[in-house]
């Protein structure tokens, strides 16, 4: 048999592999199913390729997002500062979870207004407010 049909020649109980492009163009590297069935191979395939949708559509999650933003500023930032963008951050991710928001994407200038006016504590004094929201404004040039 031809080397060219030996390649999709399906006989046999050996896994079935995969490598390629998502439609966003995101690299996939070589990887194995775990399955020497077409069938369901091709269900993990396309349960793969709709994940990456879903996340193209809505984004990452807002939590994902400010981990990665902490962790990257560990190294810039001293622990007193780190520690509070972590509260305002924290603060900021309760207040959209209580609004339903939970990727990135879906949060509006409108919510972080919101935030700004109704969702730091009532005794927090106004220059605190603004050094808090600076450190919101710094996450989300990042």
């Amino acid at each position: 048999m031809p080397r060219t049909k030996r390649r999709f020649w399906m006989d046999c109980d050996c896994p079935i592999w995969i490598h390629g492009r998502t439609p966003t163009g995101d690299i996939v590297p070589r990887q194995s199913t775990q399955f020497s069935d077409l069938k369901r191979a091709e269900a993990l395939r396309a349960s793969l390729m709709a994940r990456v949708q879903t996340d193209s559509v809505t984004g990452p999650p807002l939590s994902e997002c400010i981990e990665k933003y902490l962790a990257t500023r560990e190294q810039d930032l001293d622990a007193r500062t780190l520690n509070q963008h972590r509260l305002a951050l924290e603060r900021l991710q309760r207040f959209l979870e209580a609004q339903k928001i939970l990727h990135i994407r879906e949060m509006t200038v409108d919510h972080l207004e919101t935030f700004k006016t109704a969702g730091l504590p009532k005794t927090m004094r106004m220059t605190t407010k603004a050094t808090t929201f600076a450190k919101i404004r710094c996450f989300l040039r990042a």
